[in-house]
């Protein structure tokens, strides 16, 4: 984001919350604070408060689209708010995604607001049982989101491929383009893993799934 839209980006969010939460009063925004993990997005966190019927306070997070490496093709955040979003409600534990914003008037790019989610992502300093607990539950959810109908869901806006086959070759050629566009320099053993990975693709599924 341009450096006066960061600089605004209280006031901003502000103005947006008081805007689509018509029966908020007061809003307040503070703790605006980059976060530092993360390369493909712009990523804000902040806290929110107003009045309604009782205090409301949230922790939210502010995700722009601002210039990557990837494409939409490759990362497009509106498709990433649509999968969140039929996600809710799913045994695959998702935040709250509250908007997806495309008018260019509030940051200068489209952008996401949704639930602040408390964690960390490092858990080498914790003991081998809590470490293998968090993989097996992390097994678990992949099992269940796996298990979803994503064609119920209206997934299929990801690009359904017509047989098992042709599921493993979108994916492989679409980061084979995306790494290949960014390349600086000539990278063997990559040129070398996508080659194998084409010469290898599964001939037969029991089923596609998300």
């Amino acid at each position: 984001m341009e450096p006066d839209t960061i600089e605004r980006l209280p006031e901003i969010l502000r103005a947006y919350l008081s805007e689509h939460l018509p029966d908020a009063r007061n809003v307040s925004i503070h703790n605006v604070s980059r976060s530092p993990g993360g390369n493909s997005r712009s990523m804000w966190f902040f806290d929110a408060d107003w009045e309604g019927e009782a205090p409301i306070a949230k922790r939210l997070m502010f995700r722009a689209n601002e210039s990557t490496c990837f494409r939409d093709e490759e990362a497009s955040l509106e498709k990433e708010y649509r999968v969140f979003r039929a996600l809710q409600d799913t045994p695959v534990p998702v935040p709250a995604n509250y908007w997806y914003e495309r008018d260019p008037c509030w940051a200068g790019e489209d952008f996401v607001i949704r639930e602040r989610v408390e964690g960390d992502t490092n858990f080498r300093d914790l003991p081998a049982a809590s470490q293998q607990a968090i993989l097996d539950h992390f097994v678990e959810i992949l099992a269940a989101q796996h298990n979803l109908d994503w064609e119920a869901m209206g997934l299929s806006f990801l690009g359904a491929p017509k047989d098992g086959p042709e599921c493993a070759r979108m994916v492989v050629e679409r980061w084979e383009r995306a790494t290949k566009r960014e390349l600086l320099e000539p990278q063997p053993v990559m040129t070398a893993t996508m080659a194998w990975l084409k010469r290898n693709l599964p001939t037969e599924v029991d089923r596609i799934v998300l």
